[in-house]
């Protein structure tokens, strides 16, 4: 039976818990060390959020939960955190981080996570316990990036944007939003010929890396995605460019 993503009704508990993996025959990365941390507001902070993950797909049978995961690697040993607070917050639940030890390879690895739930919440388990899944990296959040950015020149195949308490009713922009919404001002239309006519349309954003951003925007023809690299990131001055895949 799948999960589904609800809030936690436990009593308040910190715990950690160690990803010393081993492997059996079906390729499952058994869960097994258990540590009290204080790492949870942390991380809900974009501090300690470790590498870059996706969660694919998760599934309970019994008192286990198995999360399938994918990442970047292949030449270096992953490990990975799960943490828990038992508390009633939107924001609160089972955290999993992901520690690629500095894996420079790009070859695309997925494993699944077994987590005995019975050993992780210990006295605070029941068979109808309910709780969701937050993956850590999507906190990893540039503070510098956040806020409203608007077009200032071109330098060859980098578009350089200028920070702004607003959008420019005639020029591009982009506004990234800590709860990893994003606002994207551009032609409203096909047509690139001047005058431009322009509207703002809403999406998402997530980091792949720490320099490169993934947006899903809505527009006029559809949902895009759009990849970017940051090139430069100050306070006052963001420097991107377009991937094409």
């Amino acid at each position: 039976m799948k999960t589904k993503l609800m809030y936690l009704f436990i009593a308040v508990f910190i715990f950690a818990v160690s990803c010393n993996k081993t492997y059996d025959n079906n390729g499952i990365s058994k869960i097994n060390n258990h540590d009290k941390s204080s790492k949870y507001n942390d991380i809900l902070k974009g501090k300690n959020t470790g590498d870059s993950f996706k969660i694919k797909e998760i599934y309970q049978a019994n008192d286990i939960l198995y999360v399938t995961v994918s990442y970047g690697g292949g030449c270096e040993n992953h490990s990975f955190n799960v943490y828990y607070k038992g508390k009633l917050d939107a924001e609160n639940g089972l955290i999993i981080t992901h520690n690629a030890n500095k894996d420079g390879c790009e070859a695309l690895i997925t494993e699944t996570l077994e987590i005995n739930l019975k050993d992780l919440f210990g006295n605070d388990y029941s068979s109808d316990i309910n709780f969701y899944l937050i993956n850590g990296f999507e906190y990893a959040i540039n503070e510098e990036l956040l806020g409203t950015w608007i077009f200032e020149e071109y330098k060859d195949d980098i578009t350089v944007l200028k920070k702004s308490n607003d959008f420019h009713s005639d020029k591009y922009g982009i506004q990234f939003n800590k709860n990893l919404s994003l606002v994207e001002r551009r032609n409203a239309s096909w047509c690139g010929t001047p005058p431009i006519a322009y509207d703002n349309f809403n999406g998402s954003w997530e980091m792949i890396d720490k320099n490169t951003v993934e947006l899903n925007v809505d527009s006029w023809d559809g949902d895009m995605y759009i990849t970017i690299e940051i090139v430069s990131l100050t306070d006052k001055k963001l420097e991107i460019r377009y991937i094409y895949n």
